[in-house]
């Protein structure tokens, strides 16, 4: 053997080490490190999420953020922790107060024990430091103060901590008060108009930390607040994404190389703002703000107290991204509670006229603010600006009784504990600043460390009272000249940019692949679209599975087709033809309460139990069968609905699935043909045995003009949509009633008043007002139908929009029956009183504003069907049974076709 292979040999075996040596480290990494870490913290009773290769739990984290931040919250409800962390929502409930999740390979565990939490803060031992910045976040933060450990956070501390002392706070007072002042100056085009004030506090917060930070001026550092802007929007948009090591050496992708230009540019922009400072002479040392210390620090003489070019570059940096947000956060979030809650923009209001009548606002003044300051802090427990904070454990430690493993991540989400009704009170989704007029340590049950917008312990931010010194001064300039309430155009949309912020907009367009879907939540605009005098909006054509459920029938065919079937259907559902269904009602009702006597005293799950009940009436009164006979039918249709709501927001492809067809496109072929032949042998049935045709099915097949098909889709329609809508009725009437005590004895008082123990009769049903309020109320807080979809079939002027031909409209009942603006305040509660005086009166002159079958001339044709036999049912209920909600019931609203209880609606039930 040659010199020449020996060294080949060499080289070739060296590098065969060299990988089994990388592929032994990696999969040490990512399999036998997370085995090991998941059972040494399962031993000691905390449970997960399975790690999942090469994931870990990010994608599940993903989908389920999509899916509670991709849509507008229906009401102004400040529950916003579900929505903003729905993992951590959704896995204390599950694993308990403390979880193990994954990020790739990498443990997180999440504490939300205010107990476990003080000690990690506090770090008595040194175990528990900041967590390490990487990818993104490390271009975006750097080492700044806010992410530095040991003796470079000390230097910078110490020098923060110098220049926002109450003194400098003091002197920055009047810099504040110009700022807003001028702001204030800019408002004045906007009085008695709708102005977006999120916008607003972003430009004046970044106008104060300007002038008080870095002695210039808003429009100096424009361009460098706006490159922060757009690299802490990358950082957001990764932060769930799992690098593989050493890809993107090889490959980059455009947020990388985007973030990496953006780094440069800051950093070349901050550098000319410190060389600027460092040659103007009138600054003695530099000048006394927080860019001269800096500037002056990174000169000293003694290396011990210097700090580099860098690390200045990067404390200038977080300055611009957190120095602001933070602010602007808070001050957005307090006038949108303010203008929802009047009562206490009122109270500030008097006690900033009685500190400062109409002068300025003064640094003493400032501090005996008690009113507002209640109304910040209760601010700060709903929408806290920083929403986790992070730590890593630098050596094995002990918390609590748990042994925790070093380099272990800990993960503290702020919103659980700021919405934790253990710690709160039940109340804790309410805004009640009082709760703060005993001070914190009242307010929390001697919780402290249950409150935590800027953190807690030695790395509390420095930037408290800065923050909460601007917040006071602009709110009271802001009380001292404006009423202000909120917009009807205001949508509740609560998003986690990096920093807690709100999303607005009304009526707004999106886009369902190419499709433009304009959403219209103003009533008049809604009004005008229902109406549809000119025939501007007709219903839009189905397609896919929504075909395959609904067909062409009487709820999605339009034209002479339409009118044809709306007219032989009002002869089908008119009044006297409702109370001849009224026995058979009244019989369906009865067989399922006989079989209810089982579960005296016991459990039972209603949301199952009518929906058999109300399968059972529409096969007898429209069908003239039973609910076995159509059995298979309900069944399919179902199946069919769920595969229509899973595939709702799926784009498909032209031309794809012709070549390439998906399981459910499979499935729903089968299920359409089934539900097609189940209905043929029914008519077959009916017309061999020449059955009575005084219902539904009979008149359609004397109908002349009547196609096979045609009486197949409506079937279908009735089928589905007949019982589907009061089984969601009964279903949240019942939960409604068995929380409300006062209300079921109401209802039942009535209705023993009316019926005593006898079956309810047509003139006694058309009087039942409570239930009638109590059933009104139940459709406005849960709509069965949570959309209406129309098109626009040529350009058309709606309202001051010029609508395009073929855009699609979505209209929301849900935002509407949301809306404060239209219900007040109240909105979200329970309170079937709103109805007392009629629709008209509710809804305070907007009827559009109450649609849950609909408006105009395309109001169901079931309604009357539907509510009548929903009052049957409930009267039947109360007569026999006294209704407590279990302890098992989760509230899980989803939209399944229709919106339905996740979970049933389970009661517990206690004869009368």
């Amino acid at each position: 053997m040659d010199a020449l292979e020996v060294i080949i040999l060499f080289l070739s075996t060296t590098l065969c080490f060299l990988f089994l040596q990388t592929v032994i480290r990696f999969l040490h990494k990512v399999c036998w490190n997370p085995i090991q870490l998941q059972s040494k913290l399962s031993s000691q009773g905390i449970k997960g999420p399975s790690y999942r290769f090469p994931h870990g739990n990010t994608k599940e984290i993903s989908y389920m953020r999509s899916q509670s931040m991709g849509k507008s919250m229906v009401d102004i409800s400040h529950d916003i922790f579900p929505r903003i962390q729905p993992h951590v929502y959704a896995w204390t409930k599950a694993y308990g107060t403390k979880f193990l999740s994954w990020h790739g390979s990498q443990g997180q565990l999440f504490v939300t024990e205010p107990d476990l939490i003080k000690e990690i803060l506090m770090n008595r031992g040194g175990e528990f430091l900041k967590m390490d910045m990487e990818g993104y976040a490390k271009k975006l933060l750097g080492e700044a103060l806010i992410t530095n450990e040991g003796e470079k956070w000390a230097k910078v501390r110490k020098l923060a901590n110098h220049t926002f002392h109450a003194e400098s706070l003091k002197r920055m007072v009047p810099e504040m008060s110009s700022s807003v002042a001028k702001m204030l100056e800019s408002w004045k085009i906007f009085d008695g108009k709708e102005i977006d004030v999120f916008k607003e506090f972003g430009l004046l917060t970044t106008e104060v930390i300007s002038r008080t930070a870095f002695g210039s001026s808003y429009l100096d550092g424009k361009h460098i607040f706006e490159m922060v802007a757009k690299l802490t929007e990358i950082t957001v948009r990764n932060v769930y994404n799992v690098k593989v090591p050493g890809i993107s050496m090889l490959l980059k992708s455009d947020d990388e190389v985007e973030a990496d230009k953006l780094e440069k540019r800051i950093k070349g922009s901050i550098l000319e703002l410190v060389k600027k400072r460092e040659n103007v002479k009138e600054f003695e040392d530099f000048g006394n703000d927080y860019l001269g210390q800096l500037v002056k620090i990174s000169h000293e003489s003694d290396v011990k107290r210097r700090i580099t070019i860098e690390q200045m570059i990067d404390e200038i940096k977080a300055v611009y991204g957190a120095g602001h947000l933070t602010t602007t956060s808070l001050l957005g979030w307090c006038i949108f509670l303010l203008a929802i809650n009047i009562e206490w923009q009122e109270k500030v209001r008097d006690e900033v006229t009685r500190l400062f009548g109409g002068k300025s606002p003064d640094s003493d003044g400032i501090a005996r603010l008690k009113i507002m300051n209640m109304v910040i802090n209760e601010c700060l427990r709903l929408y806290p600006p920083v929403i986790t904070v992070t730590r890593k454990i630098a050596k094995e430690a002990k918390i609590g009784d748990l042994y925790l493993p070093q380099k272990m991540n800990i993960f503290i989400p702020i919103l659980s504990l700021h919405h934790n009704p253990k710690i709160w009170g039940k109340d804790a989704h309410l805004f009640k600043p009082e709760r703060f007029s005993e001070g914190i340590a009242k307010a929390t049950n001697d919780n402290t460390a249950a409150f935590l917008p800027f953190g807690l312990g030695p790395r509390t931010c420095v930037g408290l009272n800065f923050t909460t010194n601007e917040a006071k001064i602009a709110l009271s300039m802001i009380v001292q000249k404006y009423e202000f309430v909120l917009s009807p155009n205001y949508v509740h949309n609560p998003a986690d940019v990096f920093i807690l912020t709100p999303k607005n907009g009304t009526n707004f367009l999106y886009w369902y692949g190419p499709q433009a879907e304009l959403v219209v939540t103003e009533a008049e605009l809604v009004r005008e679209i229902l109406n549809n005098k000119d025939e501007n909006y007709p219903k839009m054509d189905l397609e896919g599975y929504a075909k395959k459920l609904l067909g062409d029938g009487l709820s999605s065919s339009k034209g002479e087709k339409w009118a044809n079937m709306r007219k032989f259907a009002n002869h089908v559902f008119h009044g006297e033809s409702l109370k001849n269904m009224i026995p058979v009602m009244i019989s369906s009702v009865e067989t399922m309460l006989d079989k209810w006597k089982e579960y005296e005293g016991k459990e039972i799950e209603v949301f199952e139990e009518f929906r058999m009940l109300t399968s059972d009436i529409i096969s007898k009164t429209a069908f003239g069968s039973s609910y076995l006979e159509g059995k298979n039918i309900f069944d399919m249709l179902m199946k069919l609905a769920l595969i229509v709501s899973r595939n709702a927001y799926r784009i498909k492809l032209p031309v794809i699935s012709r070549f390439l067809t998906s399981n459910d496109e499979l499935e729903s072929e089968k299920l359409e043909q089934g539900i097609r032949d189940c209905i043929v042998r029914i008519i077959t049935r009916r017309e061999r045995e020449k059955s009575p045709k005084d219902n539904f099915l009979g008149k359609l097949l004397e109908a002349k003009h009547m196609s096979l098909e045609n009486i197949v889709d409506e079937c279908k329609t009735f089928y589905f949509a007949g019982h589907e809508t009061t089984t969601s009725l009964l279903g949240w009437t019942i939960l409604l009633l068995s929380v409300h005590q006062e209300w079921q004895d109401k209802a039942r008082i009535e209705v023993i008043k009316l019926f005593g123990q006898t079956h309810p009769n047509a003139d006694g049903i058309a009087r039942l007002k409570m239930m009638n309020l109590i059933v009104e109320e139940s459709l406005r807080l849960y709509p069965p139908v949570p959309f209406i979809k129309r098109k626009v079939d040529k350009e058309v002027k709606l309202g001051k929009l010029t609508l395009p031909p073929q855009m699609e409209l979505y209209i929301s009942p849900l935002a509407l029956h949301h809306n404060p603006n239209i219900w007040g305040e109240d909105v979200h509660l329970f309170r079937p009183e709103r109805f007392a005086n009629g629709i008209i009166k509710a809804t305070n002159n907007n009827p559009v504003a109450f649609l849950p079958f609909g408006f105009g001339a395309r109001t169901c044709v079931g309604l009357n069907f539907a509510i009548i036999e929903a009052k049957i049912a409930l009267s039947m209920i109360l007569q026999r049974y006294k209704m407590i909600l279990s302890p098992i019931y989760v509230h899980s609203p989803v939209q399944l076709f229709m919106v339905r209880p996740q979970h049933g609606v389970q009661v517990i039930l206690q004869k009368n």
